[in-house]
């Protein structure tokens, strides 16, 4: 099976707080040439640190750069004429004040009435609207909030996530060769070949290391699909409710995990020519083994893995399914640089920030040790991987 899709990033739970949340504001209409005089005014009652917090949003602003909803609301010239052009320029601009909780409406009133001169021959209608509280992380962003809000400026900068740059090198060096569709076509044959053995649920996961070093290309360290109805001891009376339980070891991600570290411990072994040891830890929990072709094929090679690594350390990872909260911090604490998913699992996923979602965002949070980049993947194999079961609220 070929597969051909896109990566779309996720965006973490900072950007999607940051695109939703905005603050009333006072704007006014002012003659251009009272800019700096106004200024000086108002810095006598907004705090600096104010002016600083919106400093992703034009302080000035012509009409022609306007929203046209604000110009419906605009201030029109006092008197006979109208100030808005002279000689075919612009000569009065809207001023972006603070927002609404540093000073009331009445007091700004009353500001502006003692120097209403600065105004003339405007009259001093203060507007409210409501701005964007945090700075857009894209231009696109930037570009929908100034026609949404007011004309907003975008610093090729991302205060809540990974830079730009930083995801666009990453998407070239997943995308090149075709590399991330024949990863993406692997996971879902490991799981596949595992539901087909009755081991689990169609889900299924690959983990890749990146060219660095000793390794020039990208090569594959293991596969492993779900096998959540193995390592379980029935009891008398179980029955079919058996299958209920699931072992939850067995999820794909778990497994694909513990099949790095099985490696990783037999790499050490042979770099100190010795042969492996035999495990001591029961293995039949932790479905560590490999159940099916594709994972014993991947589980047998000896020169696809770097050695002396540190756990799962800047690998990456390939799911059919968005994985839940218990895989999700196992990702993460195991190290891993990059995460590409399928399937976006609205009930149970744990990667995903979007209103709709758990909201957890789990990749990229200030709070927890550790951060990586995560695309989900459009247009891919996923979608027919599991059955009407458990196709909403399985936890991949």
């Amino acid at each position: 099976m070929s597969l051909t899709g896109k990566l779309t990033p996720l965006r973490t739970k900072a950007e999607v707080q940051a695109s939703s949340e905005t603050i009333p504001v006072y704007i006014v209409q002012i003659p251009s040439r009272s800019a700096n005089a106004i200024l000086i005014v108002l810095r006598n009652v907004i705090p600096p640190e104010v002016v600083l917090s919106l400093q992703h949003l034009r302080r000035f602003a012509r009409a022609d750069y306007l929203p046209s909803h604000l110009l419906s609301i605009a201030t029109r010239a006092d008197g006979d004429g109208d100030l808005a052009k002279s000689e075919g320029k612009s000569t009065t601009s809207h001023l972006l004040v603070s927002p609404t909780s540093t000073i009331s409406l009445s007091d700004l009133e009353a500001l502006f009435l003692k120097h209403k001169d600065l105004f003339d021959p405007l009259k001093t209608l203060i507007q409210e609207i409501h701005v964007p509280v945090f700075a857009p992380t894209s231009a696109e962003q930037a570009a929908e909030w100034s026609t949404k809000y007011w004309p907003t400026i975008y610093k090729n900068t991302n205060p809540y996530g990974p830079h730009p740059s930083m995801v666009r090198r990453a998407e070239l060096e997943l995308m090149a060769d075709g590399k991330a569709d024949e990863y993406m076509d692997l996971a879902g044959k490991a799981a596949t070949e595992c539901e087909q053995g009755g081991h689990g649920v169609g889900i299924g996961v690959v983990i890749v290391e990146r060219g660095s070093g000793a390794c020039k290309f990208p090569r594959v360290v293991a596969a492993a699909g779900d096998a959540r109805f193995r390592g379980l001891k029935s009891e008398p009376g179980d029955g079919d409710a058996l299958a209920e339980k699931c072992n939850v070891m067995g999820h794909a991600v778990l497994r694909a995990i513990a099949m790095v570290a099985d490696k990783r411990l037999a790499l050490e072994e042979l770099e100190r020519n010795n042969k492996p040891s035999p495990k001591e830890l029961d293995s039949a929990v932790f479905t560590s083994y490999p159940l099916t072709p594709i994972e014993t094929h991947y589980a047998g090679l000896t020169d696809n893995l770097t050695g002396g690594g540190y756990l799962c350390l800047d690998l990456e990872l390939y799911l059919t399914h968005e994985p839940c909260v218990m895989c999700a911090m196992a990702i993460l604490h195991s190290r891993f640089g990059r995460v590409v998913f399928g399937q976006a699992m609205a009930n149970t996923g744990a990667l995903n920030a979007e209103i709709g979602s758990l909201e957890y965002g789990l990749f990229w949070r200030e709070q927890l040790n550790w951060k990586y980049l995560c695309w989900q993947w459009k247009e891919g194999v996923s979608e027919t991987l599991l059955d009407a079961e458990h196709a909403e609220d399985a936890h991949a």
